[in-house]
């Protein structure tokens, strides 16, 4: 016991989780000629990940927060529970108020009641699990061309299902909200879909009186992307008569990512973008010589 031992902590098994999935590789030369050549690579994986017990309840709704995920004032966007992936989001859900135009919280036991109705009544009890930061899909490609003395390299990598928290959105929409409360109304269209996501009808996304509520879905994205790890051109040459050799090269890491995520970098392992520094692009240009 933890009195016995000294510690106020122990470590114990939180659960069972069970992964399955499946991987696929692929190299091959499809030339392979005197001045022409061109290798390829291609690998494919699909994996799931779900939790099947947790050692400290067997209650059906009991549910753990994973404190990694803390934003704010300790307030928590990921949580785990039986019949879940790892670290899902857990949040309110949004839609569109037809009377207002913004978005509310969802009533999960009314999902058809809107704010003003009898029915609506909106507890922390209507939060729901929605995806999670792990992708579905994973992609690699490289691909190398060699023609005479030049060679030119590519490499890809693809995530599909992977899902962003975008915490820096929900504080922009904060600081929209203050401008707005401090009547300085024509700043607010900076950032209206921000902002709409973050104000309702005059009130705050608030649940039983605190500001819980802006743990919505409405900061939840879709962070798929397609990367460009890197680009290499290059020139190899054979000066017989010196007898020196040697190549040309110049590379690009990180030349462009494809994602219709809003943030700066869509590939946030945790799955929240809160206080991240985005990947940059570099170049390098070099040159070997042997004599």
């Amino acid at each position: 016991s933890p009195a016995a031992s000294g510690y106020s902590t122990r470590t114990l098994n939180a659960g069972l989780v069970r992964n399955q999935g499946v991987e696929f590789a692929m190299n091959a030369v499809l030339f392979d000629q005197k001045n022409f050549k061109w290798d390829l690579g291609f690998n494919a994986s699909w994996n799931k990940n779900q939790i099947t017990k947790l050692t400290a309840s067997d209650d059906p709704d009991y549910y753990v927060y994973n404190s990694g995920s803390n934003i704010g004032n300790d307030q928590m966007v990921q949580a785990n529970a039986v019949g879940h992936p790892v670290n899902s989001f857990y949040l309110y859900d949004v839609k569109k108020n037809p009377a207002t135009g913004t978005l509310c919280l969802v009533d999960q036991d009314h999902p058809d009641a809107f704010p003003g109705d009898k029915d609506y009544d909106v507890t922390a009890k209507d939060k729901i699990f929605y995806h999670s930061p792990a992708a579905d899909f994973l992609f690699g490609f490289n691909t190398k061309f060699q023609f005479y003395g030049f060679d030119l390299g590519i490499s890809l990598r693809a995530s599909i299902g992977n899902y962003v928290y975008n915490s820096v959105l929900q504080d922009q929409s904060q600081y929209i909200l203050a401008i707005y409360d401090a009547k300085f109304e024509g700043y607010h269209s900076v950032l209206k879909n921000a902002y709409d996501a973050y104000y309702i009808k005059g009130n705050r996304l608030r649940v039983d009186g605190t500001t819980d509520g802006v743990l919505s879905t409405a900061f939840l994205e879709n962070a798929s992307f397609l990367r460009c790890d890197n680009i290499t051109l290059g020139y190899s040459f054979n000066a017989k008569k010196n007898n020196i050799n040697g190549r040309v090269y110049a590379t690009v890491s990180n030349p462009f990512v494809i994602s219709g995520y809003s943030g700066l970098d869509p590939e946030i392992a945790s799955g929240i973008d809160y206080n991240m520094y985005p990947r940059s692009m570099s170049s390098i240009i070099g040159v070997t010589l042997n004599f």
